[in-house]
């Protein structure tokens, strides 16, 4: 099939899906397009949150998480003990 061919069936697909659409919104309500559309930007904008903020937040706070086990894990253990025992040992 040549470019030419391909491009005037691409634009009969276009021609015909933009007159089915444009038929079946004669039936339907402007308030139900507007709500359909309220709609499709709450997931797109619920998406975009959760892929940009929530992911990352839950990421940071993990990370702060887990570099304060590791903090706890390399502090110096103080032994409290009584001056009788110092004394015995370097007696």
């Amino acid at each position: 099939m040549e470019a030419n061919e391909m491009t005037m069936e691409v634009e009969a697909m276009n021609e015909t899906t933009e007159s089915m659409v444009q038929e079946a919104a004669k039936g339907i309500p402007s308030d139900v397009l507007k709500v359909a559309a309220g709609v499709g930007v709450g997931v797109i904008a619920g998406v975009i949150l959760y892929k940009y903020v929530a992911v990352t937040l839950v990421a940071k706070f993990k990370a702060r998480k887990e570099t304060g086990k590791a903090a706890d894990e390399n502090e110096a253990v103080v032994i409290v003990g009584t001056d009788e025992d110092v004394n015995d040992e370097t007696d």
